[in-house]
């Protein structure tokens, strides 16, 4: 129900996942439960964001002849995801 939940993901799955986690008092333990849920997290959620994209301009009288840096390297339109 949160606003950052562009996705709207929900999982009762997921939930319980945590709440275990939650509750375990060993640490390895704990951090295997952890493990799982980002596992799964990574396998059934609805956002991907790869990175965020910076682009240094410099700007002002005295700079000439600067390029922007180039950030194209990731073809997006041939990207495919499959079941």
């Amino acid at each position: 129900t949160a606003k950052w939940n562009e996705s709207h993901f929900d999982d009762p799955e997921y939930d319980q996942m945590l709440a275990d986690a939650r509750l375990e008092v060993d640490f390895y333990k704990r951090k295997a439960h952890y493990i799982r849920a980002q596992e799964h997290l990574v396998e059934t959620s609805g956002t991907f964001i790869p990175y965020h994209r910076t682009q240094l301009v410099g700007l002002g009288r005295r700079v000439k002849n600067m390029d922007t840096a180039k950030s194209n390297a990731v073809r997006w339109h041939l990207v495919e995801v499959s079941e």
